[in-house]
């Protein structure tokens, strides 16, 4: 979590844009969770061992008596789907939860900071068969980092860190996809007011696809000897 009255860093996961750090910072305040697990590799049998949690965000530095600090948002479960047909007509969330706002209802003094928000989780979906898809969203975003907010002006307000997006992973040997959306966005960092420091974003997440070959049909070869 923060200092005090600073802002909680976001849950780290994924680590789209490559930078080492997941999770956005707390302004002021904790840095962001560190990315973790694979990012779009697929092992042999494919299992739920290739999917892993959201992480929690950092809870907010207190403040001083009679405020509320921000909770951490906790992080995305962890979605696990087989079958030989797949049809979805719907939605399928991991995301984090929001990280809670930090606040100071009596004066703008000493204000406690916003949590983090929690990191999106894992979906996967796995068929021998066909997977259709159609109106329907998968979802794995990252949790936005919570406010910080006093009552009257006074010190900075410090808002926490945006979560890590998650991952998705499709594996199939056919697919149809209609009217569909696929989201692995950032968390956002917490929106700075009146002077605050924002919080960082979180780093986009992953978006993996994997074809099962078909055995081959109608194969056949030529007479063979020994000395060929």
């Amino acid at each position: 979590g923060g200092a005090a009255y600073k802002g909680g860093g976001g849950g780290g996961h994924a680590d789209a844009d490559l930078n080492g750090v997941s999770g956005g910072a707390g302004a002021g305040g904790a840095a962001g969770g560190g990315e973790y697990a694979s990012t779009n590799t697929f092992s042999a049998p494919l299992s739920p061992d290739d999917i892993s949690m959201g992480f929690g965000g950092g809870g907010g530095g207190g403040g001083k008596v009679a405020t509320v600090s921000g909770a951490g948002g906790a992080g995305g479960g962890s979605i696990y789907i087989e079958a030989r047909y797949i049809t979805i007509t719907g939605t399928v969330t991991a995301g984090g939860s929001n990280g809670g706002s930090g606040i100071n209802p009596v004066d703008g003094a000493n204000i406690p900071g916003g949590g983090g928000g929690g990191s999106g989780g894992s979906i996967l979906l796995k068929s021998y068969g066909s997977i259709i898809l159609d109106n329907s969203y998968l979802i794995s975003d990252g949790g936005a980092g919570g406010y910080s907010v006093g009552a009257d002006f006074g010190d900075t307000p410090n808002p926490g860190g945006g979560g890590a997006a998650g991952r998705i992973k499709m594996v199939y040997r056919t697919a149809s996809f209609g009217q569909i959306v696929i989201s692995t966005a950032a968390g956002l960092g917490g929106i700075e007011f009146i002077g605050g420091n924002p919080g960082a974003a979180g780093s986009s997440g992953t978006v993996s696809y994997g074809i099962i070959a078909s055995s081959p049909s109608g194969f056949s070869v030529a007479e063979v000897f020994s000395t060929s």
